[in-house]
C-alpha cells in the first residue's frame, strides 16, 4: 500500500470538516496515510474576494506574502505534503498556493467559484463547476464514511453502479407484519446556508412528524451548535404540544454531546433540516430513508438547490412536506463505496499527473 504524505486544511466550520474527513476516508480505503491537520483561519471574511483576484493576477512568489497577511496558520510540518486536501472557500487560496510551492497535488471538495480553473488539481463536487480537473460525484464525501482514527481530526469488493440504489420509502398507511415499533432519528440544525427559523417552522415541523405516521414511533432527536437557545426552546414546546416525547434527546444548548453516529445506528429513517448539506449527506450515506423538512424562509444558494433537487430526483430523499405514513422496508446498505472508489480513482489519476508534471 501506497504511503501519502497529507496536509489537511481546515477552516474549522464543521460541515467543512466533515467533508475533508470524508476525503481522507476514501483514500484510507487504498493508501497508507500520514495526516497532518492545519488550521487554516482567515484573519478576516473580506479577504476571500481578494485572495481570488491574487491566485490570478499576481506571482507565486508574493502569494506567500499574502498567505501570511490573509490566514492564521501554524508552523508548516516539517514533512512536505504529496497531497493537500480541503473543503470550504476560506482555503481555496491556501490549499492551491501550497500545493504550488510544495510540488504537491490538491484535492478540494466544492466549488472554486471564481479562482483559475487549473488552480486545484482535483475538485470534487456534486454538481458541476468550472476547474480543469471535476470529479462530480452523486453525494459529496462526508465524515460519515468509515475511517481509522488516525485520519480523523483530533478531537475489497466491486462497488455498486449509483443507478442500482433505490428509494427505500413507501406510502402505505400500515405498519409491515410481524414489525417492530419504528425509530426515527430527528437531526436539526438552525439559522444560516439561506434559512431562518421561526416557531411557526417548528410547530409545522411537529405537526408533520404527528400527520404522517399512522403509529407512535419512538424518536432520537438532537439540536446543534447552530440552533440556538430560542429555536430549541420553540422546538420542545412544539413537540410537547404534539405529545412527542423523544426516546432520547440531546438539547446542544443545554448539553451538547456528539450522539449522530449513534443515532444513524439505532434509526430505521431519518429526518434532517435543510440548512446543513453535509448533515444531509451524512444521512443519505446510510441507505436508510432520509426525509427533509424546510422553514418558510429558505433561500438556499444556487449550487445549494442544484445539489438537493440532484438527490431528490436520484430518489436519496424525500420532502417531508410530501411523505405520507412512510415507512422503511427492510434492511439498508450504505452508498459509501462506489463514492470511496470513485475518490480513489479521480485522486490517482490526479496524483499521477501531478507527478508527471514536476
Amino acid at each position: 500500500m501506497s504511503t501519502l504524505i497529507v496536509w489537511a486544511l481546515s477552516d474549522g466550520k464543521p460541515g467543512h470538516v466533515s467533508q475533508t474527513q470524508g476525503l481522507l476516508a476514501a483514500l484510507d480505503e487504498e493508501y497508507d496515510l500520514a495526516v497532518h491537520w492545519l488550521s487554516c483561519p482567515l484573519r478576516f471574511s473580506g479577504f476571500k474576494s481578494l485572495l481570488r483576484w491574487c491566485a490570478r493576477f499576481i506571482p507565486s512568489s508574493l502569494q506567500t506574502l499574502v498567505m501570511g497577511l490573509a490566514y492564521r496558520m501554524p508552523e508548516e510540518p516539517s514533512q512536505p505534503p504529496d497531497l493537500i486536501v480541503s473543503a470550504g472557500g476560506n482555503t481555496l487560496f491556501a490549499a492551491g498556493h501550497l500545493a504550488r510551492r510544495h510540488g504537491a497535488c490538491s484535492v478540494f471538495s466544492g466549488s472554486t467559484k471564481r479562482y483559475p480553473e487549473a488552480w486545484i488539481s482535483l475538485v470534487v463536487s456534486v454538481t458541476p463547476t468550472q476547474a480543469i480537473n471535476n470529479l462530480v460525484l452523486a453525494l459529496p464525501p462526508a465524515s460519515g464514511l468509515k475511517q481509522r482514527p488516525n485520519i480523523a481530526r483530533p478531537a475489497d469488493t466491486e462497488p455498486k453502479e449509483v443507478q442500482d440504489f433505490k428509494p427505500t420509502l413507501s406510502s402505505v398507511s400500515t405498519l409491515p407484519p410481524q414489525s417492530r415499533p419504528l425509530t426515527g432519528a430527528l437531526l436539526i440544525g438552525g439559522d444560516g446556508a439561506g434559512c431562518r427559523y421561526l416557531p411557526s417552522d417548528w410547530h409545522r415541523l411537529a405537526a408533520l412528524l404527528t400527520d404522517c405516521y399512522a403509529h407512535p414511533l419512538d424518536w432520537l432527536t438532537t439540536t446543534s451548535r447552530r440552533t440556538g437557545e430560542a429555536a430549541e426552546e420553540a422546538l420542545q414546546r412544539a413537540l410537547e404540544i404534539e405529545g412527542i416525547s423523544p426516546t432520547r434527546a440531546v438539547w446542544w444548548q443545554q448539553s451538547p454531546e456528539r450522539v449522530i453516529g449513534e443515532f444513524f445506528a439505532a434509526c430505521d429513517f431519518i429526518v434532517c433540516t435543510i440548512d446543513s448539506l453535509s448533515m444531509m449527506a451524512e444521512a443519505i450515506y446510510t441507505g436508510k430513508p432520509v426525509l427533509i423538512f424546510a422553514p418558510q424562509h429558505a433561500l438556499l444558494s444556487d449550487s445549494d438547490a442544484l445539489a438537493i433537487q440532484k438527490y431528490r430526483d436520484a430518489g436519496f430523499i424525500q420532502d417531508l412536506d410530501g411523505a405520507v405514513r412512510v415507512w422503511a422496508e427492510g434492511g439498508s446498505e450504505s452508498r459509501a463505496p462506489v463514492i470511496q472508489a470513485q475518490i480513489c480513482q479521480g485522486v490517482r489519476e490526479a496524483l499521477s499527473a501531478a507527478a508527471s508534471g514536476r
